[in-house]
């Protein structure tokens, strides 16, 4: 896995590309008011990042995938 500057190099090489299709996203009531807005990820230690880290808007590529992330259901 990479790490601090070769990490940074590497996204900031990968390419950029338009999805098409449906993306679904789950979150907690406490949220609803902004389901359209990355504020839960800032706020909130995530799955793949630490509170105050990152506005990441996460979506999935199914509902049962955006519910299991809602709900933590990934972590056995």
């Amino acid at each position: 896995m990479l790490s601090g500057d070769s990490l940074r190099a590497a996204i900031e090489a990968a390419p950029l590309f338009a999805f098409q299709g449906t993306q679904y996203r789950a979150t907690s009531l406490t949220y609803f008011r902004t389901l359209e807005s990355s504020e839960g990820a800032w706020l909130n230690n995530n799955r793949m990042t630490p509170a105050r880290l990152s506005r990441a808007m996460y979506l999935a590529d199914g509902m049962d995938v955006a519910l299991r992330e809602a709900t933590q259901g990934y972590q056995g």
